[in-house]
């Protein structure tokens, strides 16, 4: 919970550093008004006059909702004091405390317990998974195994077949044999 209240004191402190920097670094009056002629007659925004919207002008739609409607104008979300709150050490700080669990009302317990037919549905279904999973591995290295047998077996016949076709180009223009003979000079045969 610490860490939690942490996290949301430091992620306040940066919105409230960054909305500081944008009220000291931009006019937002102009922004405002570039705001309204680019999406004046549209939801929150007051009608056209005509004199001062520009065909460059395009509004910016929040499409994340049905259907997209325009954003505020900048100084909506910037004049808003919650925007300014400074979050202080003591607000955020959880002490300890020793409750008195007499004083708690009691709670009727609603539920039965976890169901069974789900837990049986998810388990056979996690098992079914694990047991794929070991076949689908099982398979995949005995089909690597194949594969890397027929590779090397193709090799060697591939280059067995190759120097029995081009012999005559491979070959040295002289023949060396070696064997062994006897003191006569007749050859040992094997």
């Amino acid at each position: 919970d610490r860490i939690f209240l942490s996290s949301l004191r430091r992620s306040n402190n940066e919105t409230r550093e960054t909305i500081d920097l944008y009220q000291r670094c931009l006019d937002i009056d102009e922004m405002d008004v570039l705001f309204q002629n680019a999406c004046c007659g549209k939801a929150g925004y007051d009608a056209c006059d005509g004199s001062s919207m520009s065909s460059n002008d395009i509004c910016p739609l929040d499409e994340l909702i049905s259907p997209a409607r325009p954003y505020l104008s900048p100084g909506t979300y910037l004049e808003q004091s919650e925007c300014g709150y400074s979050l202080g050490g003591s607000e955020w700080n959880v002490d300890d405390a020793v409750f008195d669990c007499d004083k708690l009302p009691s709670c009727d317990i609603t539920c039965e317990g976890p169901s069974k037919e789900r837990l049986h549905e998810s388990t056979r279904e996690s098992g079914c998974m694990v047991e794929w999973y070991i076949h689908s591995m099982w398979l995949q290295m005995c089909i690597a195994l194949v594969i890397f047998a027929i590779t090397n077996v193709s090799r060697v016949a591939f280059i067995d077949g190759l120097t029995r076709a081009y012999w005559d180009d491979l070959r040295p223009e002289i023949f060396n044999f070696t064997s062994s003979c006897q003191r006569d000079g007749t050859l040992v045969h094997g």
